[in-house]
């Protein structure tokens, strides 16, 4: 969506900090559309959005400690991969 000076007209806006928004009794939105969807913070969305992102990146990690794992031989018995060995399979 663009606008390109525009006005808004001041009955079609909400002054509010999204940060402290009060949502007793629901919120803006939710009256607005009639659905609980609406009726959150801001701030609970962004902790979802950081949680999805640690969550990814610990998938990553153990996906790479795996390949790490897979690849490499002992230093005492170079015929074998670490995956081999009970070990280093406990930490996944």
């Amino acid at each position: 969506i663009r606008l390109d000076e525009a006005r808004i007209p001041a009955h079609f806006t909400r002054e509010a900090s999204l940060l402290d928004l009060p949502v007793e009794g629901g919120s803006v939105g939710s009256k607005l559309h009639g659905h609980p969807m609406y009726a959150g913070r801001a701030a609970s969305f962004f902790h979802g959005e950081l949680a999805a992102l640690m969550i990814g990146t610990a998938y990553a990690a153990a996906d790479e400690y795996a390949r790490i794992i897979a690849e490499r031989p002992l230093a005492l018995d170079p015929g074998r991969t670490r995956a081999d060995l009970h070990d280093y399979q406990r930490h996944l």
